[in-house]
């Protein structure tokens, strides 16, 4: 609908990251867990009840709705700009927040923004239009 109704939209859509990569930089500090079971946060995967199992199964999930995202955006390949390799990044201790240990730090904000707005054809496409959204602008 959203292109439908504005045919010079453009839309960068990016990969979720790896959910389980995240988890695996703190699940070995007490403290994280502490908070991930108290405030149930992404309880699928953080929880300290969750079997590797369980958590593979998170992971195929995960890996589905990458591939789901990916299929939109080949369908609108003019308009949407598709950015899959922040599925597979390897993020670090310090791209995670302190707060929760499992949702991007301010560095892990700028990475991520960085990633998606260099690796989308965006960055090509404005290029071509002389850095102009529109051709009203």
């Amino acid at each position: 609908q959203i292109i439908s109704s504005n045919e010079k939209v453009r839309i960068v859509m990016v990969s979720i990251p790896d959910l389980y990569q995240l988890w695996s930089i703190s699940k070995e500090y007490t403290s994280c867990q502490a908070v991930w079971d108290f405030t149930g946060l992404c309880a699928p995967m953080l929880r300290s009840d969750r079997t590797e199992e369980q958590r593979a199964a998170f992971r195929r999930r995960w890996l589905s709705a990458n591939n789901i995202l990916k299929e939109i955006a080949h369908e609108f390949p003019f308009y949407v700009s598709f950015v899959g390799s922040l599925a597979e990044y390897p993020f670090d201790s310090e791209h995670v927040s302190s707060y929760d240990c499992f949702h991007p730090s301010v560095k892990g904000e700028a990475l991520l923004a960085d990633i998606a707005w260099k690796r989308s054809s965006m960055m090509s496409w404005l290029s071509k239009n002389n850095g102009r959204i529109n051709s009203r602008d």
